[in-house]
């Protein structure tokens, strides 16, 4: 190899140098010369390997081929790619040569060597402006695609975008946001999991290939890869699952391997969760799609603090309001059934509430559950029970009962329960109703599946029970002063009775029994008179110590309604001379006192209008529940009478109070008679209007009370 100033060229043997050869072997000083003269200095360092142009260009003569040069100048791909000349220096170095090489042809009197110098040199600048343009048109493409790309990830994160702003429930932007990453990276599945407080990743959001998604497992973040990223806080790659044993063996058993990218979700610098993408063929992912995942994981996580936020806002207002309409309850209302509804109904809204019980202490130590619902349904209340150790060890000192699953409680299997069969409790929030430092009651909400009542929870039915137990204490006294005025009222009415209507008939009763002795026996004028005076006065004197004893001891007070119906009836059937059947319901829902006070009045005045008036031969008293409705049936095969004409005439008042009082409790009354077939009287009122829920007749063993 022989050097002539910046150009290398192999020097042939002199002998089998050609004339051409030994032209441009001449030529070369003068192409050095030019070349200084015409290069800059950028240029003549950058453009310093044009001597094995020249090089290529006298092997190309030499051989009579093409190839040394088209070597040489497909070796330059390389520089072009990594932008490291420009194409307009290296054609103009091309020219020079060319130009002193025909140049000196001429002055040696070769024209042969000009015209061969000419095409070796027109064929190598073709061939370079060809091979540069495929490059150049290359690399526009490469810069197309990537601007194509650019554009794609600037799209899908405005979508994203565009959902946070709009729509600040988490679940569906993370959806999304799993979506347009699994586009982007090009992965077969992407999945979002959070840290939740047992130290485990859970599944939250995933869309793909449903073999590269595990949405019921629970990852551990001590053991898993997932838990390694989000410990470490960098990205975890791995080309084949199957080379690494810290993925999970049940997501290697249903993908069957592939690649694995982590990305750590962290919100102000605390790890909140992990974003994974996976794909089916191993060494998918690359440096790129780790910071295409990153910004994900960066909108994932402003999704869910966002949602964390609203939630938290939306739980703030919501409690807010039902404290308002709790406060408005103790304010406005006095009747304990409504105040008991209105509780339900706020904690339902809150938490979940499958199971909701109120209890009120009583002073022998025993509890009242006066509000009983299970799955929506209203139950009868049971009393004088003693509070289950569940709830009775936590609630002594007006503490509180959280448990996430009370199947576990050492004291389970003695509590007491009751609702609907086969409904089970898991979860149970009670407490305590307080009255200063004294506890009344207690107030709990209960869940079917495991459910973790947290301290927000906790604190607001905390609040809702000291509201509750100031509302429940007023309508306690409020009723309490109701029965004894009532009490007092029904004791001055029988005093009444028994000191002026009791006694007049008395006296009447013994003129008449005066009389009775000195009208003789055979008198037609006067005696019918004395006997008929005497029997209406003896019938109107018991009539009038009957209601004293009504008076007296109220027939409901203690009693149910079925137990007060079947009093009345003994009464009946004791003192009179006709037969009596019953068909009474063996259970009956939770009836407001309302509506039972008024059905056993409406039965007690239809049969003493029975026995009064009817001169019948049986009675048939029937207390029902078909088709939701309760039905109150009493009918006499008795003499009966014209409703049409007499029912609302002013004589007969006692049906006039029937109908007010069935039109009171929303009911609708029938009363169908004829003057000689007897007497039919039949109330009907809905039972979720009788008891505000619906009712039906089977009972289980559920409520953890």
């Amino acid at each position: 190899m022989t050097r002539v100033g910046i150009l290398q060229i192999p020097k042939p043997a002199v002998q089998s140098t050609s004339l051409v050869q030994r032209i441009l072997l001449d030529s070369l000083p003068r192409v050095e010369h030019v070349l200084k003269e015409s290069w800059s200095v950028s240029e003549r360092d950058l453009y310093a390997g044009v001597d094995i142009y020249a090089g290529a260009l006298i092997a190309s003569v030499e051989q009579h081929c093409f190839d040394p040069l088209e070597h040489y100048l497909s070796s330059l791909d390389a520089l072009w790619r990594a932008e490291q000349f420009t194409l307009e220096p290296l054609i103009r170095s091309m020219f020079i040569i060319q130009d002193v090489a025909q140049a000196h042809a001429a002055e040696s009197e070769l024209p042969e060597a000009r015209d061969l110098i000419e095409e070796y040199t027109r064929r190598a600048i073709a061939f370079l402006t060809q091979r540069s343009v495929s490059l150049v048109m290359r690399r526009l493409e490469d810069q197309v695609e990537r601007h194509r790309e650019g554009e794609a990830r600037l799209m899908s994160l405005q979508r994203v975008g565009s959902a946070l702003v709009s729509d600040l429930n988490p679940d569906g932007s993370l959806e999304l946001i799993a979506d347009e990453a699994r586009k982007l990276i090009g992965a077969d599945g992407v999945v979002i999991r959070l840290s939740n407080d047992k130290d485990e990743l859970r599944f939250v959001a995933g869309t793909g290939d449903d073999r590269q998604i595990l949405r019921d497992k629970n990852l551990p973040i001590g053991e898993s890869l997932s838990g390694a990223a989000l410990r470490s806080g960098r990205p975890m790659l791995v080309d084949d699952i199957r080379e690494d044993a810290r993925v999970n063996p049940e997501f290697l058993n249903v993908s069957g391997g592939g690649s694995l990218l982590i990305v750590p979700m962290n919100f102000r610098d605390q790890p909140i969760g992990v974003i994974t993408g996976t794909a089916i063929t191993p060494a998918t992912f690359d440096d790129q799609d780790i910071s295409i995942l990153s910004l994900f994981a960066d909108q994932a996580a402003s999704a869910i603090e966002n949602g964390r936020l609203f939630r938290q806002a939306q739980d703030q207002i919501a409690e807010l309001e039902a404290l308002h309409r709790v406060s408005q309850l103790v304010s406005s209302s006095l009747d304990l059934e409504e105040i008991f509804q209105t509780l339900y109904e706020e904690v339902a809204r809150l938490m979940p509430a499958d199971a909701f019980l109120v209890a009120l202490a009583r002073p022998d130590g025993l509890h009242d559950f006066e509000f009983i619902v299970d799955d929506g349904q209203r139950f009868p209340p049971r009393r004088g029970l003693e509070l289950s150790a569940i709830l009775a060890d936590g609630l002594h000192d007006g503490g509180m009962v959280v448990l996430r699953d009370v199947t576990q409680h050492p004291q389970y299997a003695r509590a007491n329960r009751f609702g609907k069969p086969g409904r089970q409790t898991r979860s149970v929030l009670a407490a305590p109703l307080m009255r200063g430092d004294q506890v009344i009651g207690m107030i709990s909400a209960q869940s079917y599946s495991e459910h973790d009542y947290r301290d927000p929870e906790s604190r607001m039915l905390r609040t809702i029970a000291s509201q509750a137990a100031i509302a429940i204490e007023h309508a306690r006294l409020y009723r309490q002063a109701q029965n004894v005025a009532i009490a007092e009222e029904r004791a001055r009415l029988a005093r009444e009775i028994h000191d002026t209507l009791a006694q007049g008939l008395i006296g009447v009763i013994l003129c008449l029994e005066r009389l009775d002795l000195t009208v003789p026996d055979d008198d037609e004028h006067y005696r019918p008179w004395v006997e008929r005076s005497l029997e209406l006065s003896r019938s109107s004197l018991e009539e009038a110590r009957r209601s004293v004893r009504d008076l007296r001891a109220a027939p409901l007070e203690g009693r149910t309604l079925l137990e007060a119906l079947a009093n009345l009836v003994a009464d009946v059937a004791e003192d009179s001379e006709f037969e009596v059947t019953t068909n009474l319901a063996t259970q009956l829902p939770s009836l407001s006192a309302r509506v039972e006070t008024a059905l056993f009045r409406i039965a007690q005045e239809a049969i003493s209008n029975a026995r009064k008036h009817a001169d019948c031969q049986s009675l048939d008293v029937q207390l029902t529940i078909e088709d939701n409705s309760l039905t109150l049936r009493i009918s006499d095969d008795g003499v009966g009478f014209a409703v049409d004409d007499d029912a609302l005439s002013p004589e007969h008042f006692g049906l006039m109070t029937m109908r007010e009082r069935v039109l009171q409790i929303g009911g609708v009354i029938d009363i169908a008679s004829t003057r000689t077939n007897g007497t039919t009287v039949r109330v009907t009122i809905p039972v979720n209007t009788a008891t505000h829920q619906e009712f039906t007749e089977d009972t289980g063993n559920t409520h953890n009370g």
